[in-house]
């Protein structure tokens, strides 16, 4: 397994690890597994979870909203864990045992978002999948819109970045 990351040093392995070897696979954690190379720009990859299926970005607002919807955690216990995610991926580690796993998926799922879109060249990078975690979470707080309206900003492919909710107080990850 891997150790933790920020995206800075979680683009650098990646970059450094495709150059180095011509394919791999790695365990990223658990049942989080990369395979390299990609399709797509130099550091990119392939990832899987449980059998081989690879993780969507709808999948993953599936668990986030279940997660709450369930009891087994908070909004703002799930909010503090995407914040903490984005600004310093898996380093530092200071949730629930049981939610750690989920970290690790959305890092990992991220991480590929701005290896191939990256912030620094004018690209969404890790903020559009992160504003669509935000969203799935939100809703359990409120009625504004709701989870079946997530996915289908998740599946916006090859449209412009649906516009931002008017969300008060939301984080300051909520932005392209």
């Amino acid at each position: 397994m891997v150790n933790g990351m920020d995206y800075l040093e979680g683009k650098k392995y990646m970059l450094e690890i495709c150059s180095s070897n011509p394919a791999g696979r790695f365990r990223a954690y658990e049942n989080i597994f990369v395979n390299y190379p990609g399709r797509k720009e130099k550091g990119d990859y392939r990832l899987e979870i449980e059998g081989n299926q690879v993780p969507t970005h709808e999948g993953i607002c599936r668990k986030l909203n279940h997660v709450i919807k369930q009891k087994k955690s908070t909004y703002a216990l799930m909010n503090n864990m995407l914040e903490h995610t984005f600004y310093f991926g898996t380093k530092e580690l200071q949730i629930d045992n049981q939610l750690k796993y989920l970290q690790h998926l959305i890092y990992w799922a991220t991480l590929q978002e701005e290896i191939n879109y990256p912030r620094e060249k004018g690209c969404a990078g890790i903020n559009l999948p992160f504003c669509r975690y935000y969203e799935a979470i939100f809703c359990t707080t409120n009625n504004m819109f709701t989870i079946e309206d997530v996915y289908r900003r998740c599946n916006n492919h090859c449209k412009s970045k649906p516009v931002l909710y008017n969300i008060i107080n939301s984080p300051n990850y909520y932005t392209y």
